[in-house]
This record gives structure tokens, sequence and C-alpha cells, in this order.
């Protein structure tokens, strides 16, 4: 797992190294519990509980609180990482990050898990959940208050059997309904494999005195165990994309290595090797700090052939000391002597590793940061807000699937309260709109507008069809016309006279892979769309500001956190990631690409009555110059191929203002007029 931590393309299916942990803790924990006769059931439970946290909480409350001073010292408050870290660390300290992982996987901005130093800790969380759950199945089954009778091992196979077909079947329909995110992280999907560890366990008991070996003509051929062995390995080699097939032959032959294991065999032989019982012994801290050791080399000199050996021996070295502190906790401390002394400390630990996560991402926010303080500390890069309103992303950006509110929630909830004399500007459309944030805020910032931003992503507004048919991209973006309906219908209400409803949608992304015929009825469709939209606003006597398309660039999406890509003290120039590079288009390219719409847009604002365009091109792409960069003054300002980062959209701040003040009175209201 190590190996493939530190790249990719070293053992690909390496990450399947969790999966193997799973199978032997199941054993382990199985193995443990059922020795143990405790004579009551608050015994049985408070001693497993007992033995579980010394093991675990010390060690793992040192790491995070280290990680996360280190990291508020490394990682720059500017970024949409910055706050995910130390909420991801205190999951962590409760038990609970491989949810929040989930949680922040699944939305639209989420940043590269690379970069975040806690994102192992969701193995941990698993395995915790396990510790809860198992003793008190294992209580029902018969254990823990008498030495376990012959029946409590038979309802304890029959139940592992059962949690592992059930789990492995609901983690099999998962991948099958394209939802890998919540197998991969949440914890019943996860269950058949320490449930599979129980398994084994119970088989190696049965069988345990029997011999793994084949004769044939009086000779013994190879042990069973070592083949297997060697089968593992070549599974953690197999391509990515053979993920859970590969996920279910770790898991069973782990589970059949355990059952085959004995120590006078030759995997047990090997396994028994002085080296290997030592990196056993220290696993957990191994576990705990090779991660996060790992995310602070891309935050400073970089993952290469010349930083790589250095980093082991700092692995192995911050390791060992964290295994001494986790030989002292658990055997030498006093107060961990009995859990009657070992509780108020436990609480006081608690109480103290959480306030320190709390006041780094809070009052003490950028306090302890190294690098250049420069840039708005009060806006992230995706995941925006704006002070002194309810504006933010997580209230005011939509996924495509997420539910149509009702046609009053973003006026409450995505608009700034204003004087009556003063007009709105209502943002209006999908990510790109979103992207606009820093200019909202700028014109709240000055005083002469209120804001409002409602957006939804993959949703163009006013919306059309893009390929002409009225299903549009299927499932997950059926709700783009309920939601334009809904905001037309709002609209209708709110808008007042010098109000200024901005649309922008990336609409030459729309209709760019189009081929001919369905390019020529989607721009039909989006010039209808805006033509019964200008209506709209032109009877309120409001403004329509239809957004011209940008320059865009051959790039994926930047999920690395932007501050990486500048240098800092800590961080050289040449250990930049690759994605942060400088790309350049043709200027005269990217104005022929967009020529279709902004001809179509000039003469919908020639033809409407309340419509005008702000084209953003010449400021994100000056005039003087023959090409067009992503990268400015060491500034990345796109976040993919079209998205603006706050860097693009601070560029049009200054232009979009200077635009507003050139509009001409407000529209005369026209009544009577029909909208859609």
């Amino acid at each position: 797992m190590l190996l493939n931590h530190l790249s990719n393309n070293l053992l690909p299916s390496g990450y399947l190294g969790v999966d193997i942990f799973f199978v032997i803790s199941g054993c382990v924990v199985t193995s443990s519990l059922a020795s143990r006769a405790d004579g009551g059931v608050a015994r049985f439970l408070g001693s497993f509980y007992w033995r579980r946290w010394r093991r675990l909480w010390p060690v793992l409350a040192v790491m995070v609180v280290g990680v996360s001073v280190l990291y508020a010292a490394l990682g720059s408050p500017i970024d949409d990482l910055y706050t995910t870290v130390f909420r991801s660390g205190l999951t962590a300290l409760v038990g609970v990050s491989n949810f929040y992982f989930y949680k922040q996987g699944s939305t639209y901005f989420g940043m590269s898990d690379e970069y975040n130093p806690f994102l192992h800790t969701w193995s941990l969380g698993v395995e915790e959940q396990f510790y809860f759950v198992w003793p008190l199945l294992m209580l029902i089954c018969g254990f823990g208050l008498r030495r376990a009778p012959a029946q409590a091992y038979r309802r304890l196979a029959w139940m592992s059997g059962a949690v592992c077909l059930v789990s492995l079947a609901a983690y099999l329909l998962l991948h099958l309904q394209g939802q890998p995110m919540a197998a991969f992280f949440l914890s019943p999907f996860r269950l058949w494999e320490l449930a599979l560890g129980s398994l084994a366990f119970l088989a190696h008991r049965r069988w345990r005195r029997r011999r793994f070996a084949v004769a044939s003509g009086g000779r013994q051929l190879l042990p069973l165990d070592l083949p297997i062995l060697i089968a593992l390995v070549v599974v953690l080699a197999l391509p990515r994309q053979a993920e859970v097939a590969a996920t279910v032959a770790v898991a069973l032959l782990t589970a059949v290595l355990l059952v085959l294991m004995r120590s006078d065999a030759a995997a047990g032989r090997l396994l028994a090797h002085p080296a290997l019982v030592l990196l056993g012994l220290g696993s957990y801290s191994l576990y705990l700090w090779h991660w996060p050791l790992l995310v602070f080399a891309r935050y400073t000199v970089g993952l290469n052939a010349a930083t790589v050996l250095p980093l082991l021996v700092l692995i192995a070295a911050v390791s060992a000391i964290s295994f001494r502190f986790e030989f002292w906790s658990r055997y030498r401390f006093s107060l961990f002597s009995r859990p009657t002394l070992a509780v108020p400390w436990a609480l006081v630990s608690l109480f103290g590793s959480v306030t320190t996560l709390l006041v780094l991402q809070g009052p003490g926010k950028g306090a302890l940061f190294l690098g250049r303080r420069t840039g708005d500390l009060d806006l992230a890069s995706s995941n925006k807000a704006i002070n002194g309103t309810t504006i933010s992303t997580a209230m005011c950006f939509l996924d495509p699937t997420a539910p149509v509110p009702p046609s009053s929630y973003f006026t409450w909830m995505c608009r700034s309260e204003q004087p009556p004399q003063r007009p709105t500007i209502y943002f209006e459309g999908d990510s790109h709109a979103h992207a606009l944030f820093l200019l909202g805020r700028d014109l709240f910032r000055g005083n002469s507008y209120g804001i409002s931003f409602a957006t939804r992503g993959g949703c163009p507004f006013p919306f059309f069809a893009p390929a002409g048919r009225p299903d549009y991209r299927g499932e997950r973006y059926r709700n783009c016309l309920p939601h334009d309906q809904s905001r037309r219908r709002e609209l209708a209400e709110v808008l007042r006279p010098g109000d200024v409803v901005v649309s922008e949608s990336s609409i030459s992304n729309y209709i760019g892979s189009l081929p001919a015929p369905e390019r020529s009825s989607a721009l039909a469709g989006y010039a209808s769309a805006v033509s019964a939209l200008d209506r709209l606003v032109a009877e309120r006597g409001a403004h329509l500001v239809l957004v011209a398309p940008t320059p865009t660039f051959p790039q994926p999406r930047i999920r690395t956190p932007l501050s990486l890509c500048r240098p800092e003290w800590f961080r050289p120039a040449w250990a930049l990631a690759p994605i942060c590079r400088t790309l350049k288009v043709s200027r005269s390219d990217q104005l022929a690409r967009t020529r279709e719409v902004r001809d179509l847009q000039r003469s919908l604002a020639a033809a409407g009555s309340a419509t005008v365009v702000f084209d953003p091109f010449p400021a994100l792409c000056p005039p003087n110059d023959s090409s067009c960069a992503n990268v400015v003054g060491g500034q990345i300002l796109y976040s993919d191929g079209s998205h603006l980062t706050n860097a693009g959209a601070a560029l049009l701040s200054g232009p979009f203002q200077a635009f507003l003040r050139q509009l001409p009175a407000p529209p005369r209201q026209v009544t009577g007029a029909a909208w859609p």
C-alpha cells in the first residue's frame, strides 16, 4: 500500500492492502473476543473497548494534532481544502471520517483526495465502527459471559456468513448502480470483508490440526499457502479498472491464507521473519504517519526520484518514534493503568485535540501559515461565500441532481438585503455563473447593488435543449427544465425597474461538439429561450445581460489546491505540479470558435427590448496579444478548460462594473407581455 501511495504506477491495485487488513482484522478481533470469558456484559464490552481505546486513541490524537499544526503552516488558508482538512481531522478523532470523505467526494467541487493528510483515516473509521458492532453481535451468539459452548461458535458462523453475503451483495449492487464512492467508504458495504475474516478464524480453529499439503508418491509437494501468497501479490499488480474483481479476489485469498496459515509452513516461516514481525508491530504507527508525510511532500519538495529516498527515511524515523510513544501509552503510562483513571484523561485529551483543530480553522485561520500572505482569505476558489449575506456555494449552487426548491428559496437564502432604492443583480446560470461570485462580492462591497445567485451545474439559463432533444443528456439533468421554470416564476415576482439579470452559461461548450444540423437546432432553441426571457425582464423594467463566451483551454479540471501552483520558500518552482503549467491558445482561433454564439447574442440584443451583451473576452485575452494564456502574472485564471478561478473573475470585476455604469436607463415597462 505504501508503494501505491508513492505512485499509482507501483502496484496499481496496491490500495487493496486495506482490504487485506480488513479481513485480517476481522479474524484477529473475533479470535480475541472468542477467547474472553469476562463473566458479565458490562465487563466483556468494557474490557474490549478499553483495550481498543488504549491501542488506537493516544497515537491517533497525537498524529491528528501534529499534522493539523503542520498543515496550518504549509496549507494556504485561501484554498478550498483548508477547512475540509480540519473537519476531516475532527471526524477522524471520533471515528467517522469515512462518512465525511464519502460526502466530500460526492460534491461538485470536491478536491483531489491526495492533498488531504487525513484521507487514510477513513479505513480506521470503518474499523472502529466494526469494533463497536461486532462485540454486541458476538454477545448475542453466546460469547463473553462464560466459556463459549459449541453452539455459540455455530451461531457465530451463521451470523458471520449472513453478514458477509448481505454486505457483499450490497457492495456489488452499488458498483452496478454507479455508486463506487458509497461502496468504498461506507462501513455497511465493507462489513463483508471483516465478517469474512471471522469465518476464516472459525475455519482455522476447526481445521488447525490438519496438514495442508498434498502427498504424491510419498513426497510432499509445495504447500498451498505460498502459492496463495504469491497470488495475492499478483492481484495487487492488476490495473485499476479491475477494482471490483480484484477486491473480491484479494479478500478471498487473504481469508484462505488465514485458514491455511501454519508457523511451520513456507508462508508462515516467511511472515515470521524478524524484520516482518518488527514491521507488523509498528504497522499502526506506520499507517498513521506515512500518508500525511507523503502529502506534505506534495506541498513542499514534491514526490520524485530525488526526494523519495529521504522521504522514506523520514517516514521510518517518525513511525519509529510514534511506535515508542504507542508502547509507552499502552503499557507504561500510569493514568492508563485502569479505566477509572483514564476516563477523565481521555475526556481532557479529546477536548484539547478538538479545541486545537477548531481554533486553527476558525479564529487562528492563517496565523501559522509560513507562505506569502497574499490573496483574499474570505473567498475560496470553488466553495465561495459573500460575507454579510447568506449567499454561498453550499446554499446557492445546486448539483444537477438536486431537487428543485420552492420558487421563494433563492429569494430568502441567496439574495442580499438592500435598501429599496438600490437595484439588484441576479446572477443566473450554470457552474460558470457560480464562478462569478467575486463580481457579486465586489458589487455588494461597493454598496451600489443588491446581489442574488441562483445556479445549477450543467443547466443553462435560460434553459434550452442543447442537443435538440427534450431529454437533455439523460436522467442526471432531468431537473434542468423545472429549475428554469421555477426561476422564471420567481423573477417575475421579484424583478423591479433597474434590476439586472445576468445570464451566464457555457453556451459554446454545450453546442460545440454537436454536428451541424443539431447545432443549428440548439442555437435556435437558445434564441427562442432568450427572447422569452427578454420579454419577461422588459415587462418589469429590468435589464437582461448575456455574458459572451470566454477563451477555453485544453486542460483537465484542476483538483489540486491552487496555492500549490505558487512557489514558496518551502516549495521551489521545480516542485510545482504539472497541472500548473502555462498553456496558450490562438486568440483568433478562440474568436472563430465562438463566433456563432457571439453573433447570435448580438442579434438578440439588437432585437430585444431589455437585452445587452457583456463581453469578458478582452479582459481575459487582451486585443494586443496574439494568444490567450491560462496563467497571467503567476495567477491561474481557469480551474479547468473553461471555468474561471477567483483570479480570472477578478480580471472581470472592473470591466463589469464599468459596463453596468454604461447601461441605459431602465427600459420602458411593457404591459401585457407574455412569457412561457
